[in-house]
């Protein structure tokens, strides 16, 4: 039950973008994926994706969605291409501001209510993703997020970051274990996926060399 997702970016210095993102699914994330694919007409499809594309990129526009059912070795493939114009934040005509984790991930479970009365139910599955971000000509890092890990006994949580040759990369990865978990850890699973929202807010900072 696995999600993984690469996306290459290229990021031009007025704050714009161009993206091919490619996601491979197996086990129980294939069946979800196969599942809303097959609920779907085609052109219906095509807008769902445009829909969570955008959901993470304002403005984007979507050129290419390319889905693969492979139901024979339980696999399910997606191939993703948009840009957009105004991702990338320019200040004061030197700093450019962008998250590098461009895109949601397909289920993100939101505990926004401070208190809860009910148990709290997780189901299994694991993600991953590496973004190569290809960084525009005349601009370096000037800020960096810190590198994110959070273990707890229902789920992990890591994120890191590294610069090499004028392009940034960002890999984040979540694994959470199936559990039913009584309202006592309510706290600790809220504050777990509230860090991990945090983590994926973060923005990177450029400057003008």
């Amino acid at each position: 039950n696995k999600l993984e997702r690469q996306a290459d970016v290229v990021l031009a210095g007025d704050g714009s973008i161009a993206a091919s993102v490619r996601e491979r699914s197996t086990g129980q994330a294939a069946v979800h994926e196969r599942r809303v694919f097959r609920g779907l007409s085609l052109p219906e499809y095509v807008k769902q994706i445009e829909r969570r594309v955008t959901r993470g990129v304002s403005g984007a526009s979507v050129t290419k969605v390319v889905p693969l059912d492979n139901l024979a070795d339980g696999k399910f493939a997606l191939d993703v291409e948009f840009s957009a114009g105004h991702y990338g934040q320019l200040m004061q005509g030197r700093l450019l501001i962008f998250k590098p984790a461009v895109l949601e991930r397909n289920e993100s479970l939101r505990l926004t209510e401070p208190k809860r009365s009910q148990p709290v139910v997780l189901e299994s599955r694991a993600y991953s993703e590496t973004v190569l971000v290809k960084l525009p000509a005349g601009f370096q890092v000037d800020e960096m997020p810190d590198a994110v890990k959070l273990d707890t006994p229902f789920g992990a949580y890591s994120t890191s970051y590294a610069v090499k040759d004028g392009e940034l990369t960002f890999t984040r990865s979540l694994l959470i274990k199936g559990a039913t978990l009584p309202v006592s850890e309510y706290a600790k699973v809220r504050s777990f996926f509230a860090a991990i929202s945090s983590a994926e807010q973060s923005p990177v900072v450029l400057a003008k060399k």
